[in-house]
């Protein structure tokens, strides 16, 4: 058994338990160093927003200003309605940079 072989299994046992005492005692601060150990990255996800920043160049292109346009995009492309100013925001730094 090679030493990474070794290490993966040393991690994986380590971050069993760590999630086994988060559990036990209710601090999420284990279940989340199992995590690390596993490999996960911390925080949320990206968001896939090839298809609404397209969208939005187009409006931009068209004579749109940029927030018109983020605005028009997060109305019709955000998960919930409460998840609007997240969405328009989100876009907005990304089109900056697009």
């Amino acid at each position: 058994m090679t030493d990474d072989m070794k290490s993966d299994r040393l991690r994986a046992r380590i971050a069993k338990l760590m999630d086994k005492e988060g559990a036990d005692n209710g601090d999420e601060r284990f279940r989340r160093a199992a995590g690390v150990l596993r490999g996960k990255r911390a925080g949320r996800p990206a968001v896939d927003d090839t298809e609404a920043l397209a969208y939005a160049v187009d409006l931009v292109n068209g004579g749109c200003s940029r927030n018109n346009a983020c605005i028009q995009v997060a109305i019709m492309y955000s998960p919930k309605p409460h998840a609007f100013d997240a969405t328009k925001a989100r876009l907005l730094r990304k089109l900056a940079h697009y």
